[in-house]
């Protein structure tokens, strides 16, 4: 299975890469710098505001899962930006290249949007998920810690 991926090279994504490989799949990844080449992965140089790069990452895909996302940022602006905008980008990459199914990660934050500018964003993108007409599943992890875990 063709799988694309945002947030690859974030603590979750990492962890999704290795498992995806290692089940076999064949991997596209959105990354903002260089990464060292994997077999079975091919990265596609962008983020959620390139078009032309989601376009790439999406083409020929038989599920999108979409991990990427601002967790921590001075500037609410900047959670509008990467969890709203950015996810609505990636959905509409995914439905113009006929993406049969699109997975969303989110989070458990966002069942109280109320409570933080975070959890307003995530539950607004979510919603984005929703209202489209792609194959979709939404993930609220209520927190996520291992290895390579840089917060907990």
């Amino acid at each position: 299975m063709t799988i694309a991926i945002t947030g690859a090279t974030g603590f979750v994504g990492q962890v999704l890469l290795d498992r995806a490989l290692a089940e076999g799949h064949e991997l596209r990844a959105l990354t903002r710098r260089h990464q060292p080449l994997r077999l079975g992965l091919d990265w596609v140089r962008g983020d959620l505001d390139d078009k032309p790069a989601l376009k790439r990452l999406v083409r020929g895909a038989e599920a999108v899962i979409h991990v990427a996302g601002v967790v921590n940022s001075p500037d609410p602006a900047e959670f509008e930006r990467g969890n709203v905008v950015g996810t609505l980008n990636v959905v509409e990459a995914a439905l113009a290249a006929g993406v049969p199914r699109f997975i969303c990660v989110s989070s458990l934050s966002a069942r109280e949007p109320d409570l933080s500018t975070y959890g307003a964003s995530k539950a607004r993108a979510e919603r984005l998920v929703m209202a489209s007409q792609l194959d979709w599943t939404v993930v609220r992890p209520p927190w996520v810690y291992g290895p390579r875990d840089t917060d907990t």
